[in-house]
């Protein structure tokens, strides 16, 4: 069995950005809306169990923050004259910031050597996420995520693992004004997350 199949995280450093759209429905049909893509950093914390020499799951708990310039009207800010012939761009930003805890099932293909191991992983999410700005709103949402990774020894008992993951879910829904004051339509947008993480290993006591 690898070494790390029964590792501490501590800590994980996740790098992502979303590929996000936004969907407004509208009685019963949905219209598309663009939303600009997010950048995110994260980090997480969590424990691997061994359940076999190929098989293992890492249990993680992560929260994350990130923010982009708003087009909800196609504009990024407005620009405000400082009265001697200057103009400065105001920008308006949406900010999320998430919490959440995900359980990936690991497949592991130990590597001829014997400090490097390769692993596929998949697992659900669930996630809750802040979003504020003009709209103050948390939404629950579930996670599907898909991975792949490398991890090696870096020292005589710690490792590192480095990986790519996939994520699909729905961090945020609420009721978009607009126009359509007093009523509003409610709103969601769906986030295809890539990631790339870093992540330390620390095997239990006595390894």
């Amino acid at each position: 069995m690898p070494d790390y199949s029964s590792a501490y995280v501590l800590p994980g450093i996740y790098l992502s950005y979303s590929m996000c759209e936004g969907y407004r429905k509208i009685e019963d049909a949905y219209t598309r809306v663009h939303i600009k893509n997010l950048p995110m950093i994260s980090l997480t914390f969590g424990k691997r169990f061994p359940l076999n020499p190929r098989l293992r799951i890492q249990t993680t708990l992560e929260g994350g923050v990130g923010s982009v310039a708003d087009n909800e009207h196609n504009i990024d800010g407005f620009k405000e004259d400082d009265g001697v012939g200057f103009g400065y761009f105001w920008y308006y930003y949406h900010v999320y910031v998430t919490g959440g805890a995900a359980a990936d099932l690991h497949l592991l293909f130990p590597s001829a050597a014997s400090t490097r191991t390769y692993y596929l992983s998949a697992g659900p999410g669930f996630h809750l996420t802040y979003r504020w700005d003009a709209i103050k709103t948390t939404t629950p949402s579930a996670s599907l995520n898909l991975g792949a990774g490398m991890e090696y020894k870096i020292l005589k008992k710690s490792g590192m693992s480095m990986g790519y993951n996939l994520r699909l879910w729905t961090p945020t829904k609420y009721n978009y004004i607009g126009n359509t004051f007093p009523r509003g339509v409610d709103q969601k947008e769906f986030h295809i997350t890539h990631s790339l993480q870093t992540q330390l290993l620390l095997p239990k006591r006595g390894r």
